[in-house]
């Protein structure tokens, strides 16, 4: 999922946001909804930039 809502691969520096938001969505039993918000509330996903480096 958040390979998908950043629009790229995930690479080695996306390590610590995905271990942050697996253990976060661990606390709230892994519902969706909760998963979907750590997505948005990681800072990979804040800080998204275009294929071209431009923010979006």
């Amino acid at each position: 999922l958040l390979s998908f809502a950043l629009a790229r691969p995930l690479g080695p520096a996306d390590q610590a946001a995905l271990n942050e938001i697996v253990a976060r969505s661990a606390a709230d039993g892994y519902r969706m909804q909760g998963l979907i918000r750590q997505i948005i509330l990681s800072a990979p996903f804040r800080s998204k930039t275009t294929t071209y480096g431009n923010p979006l």
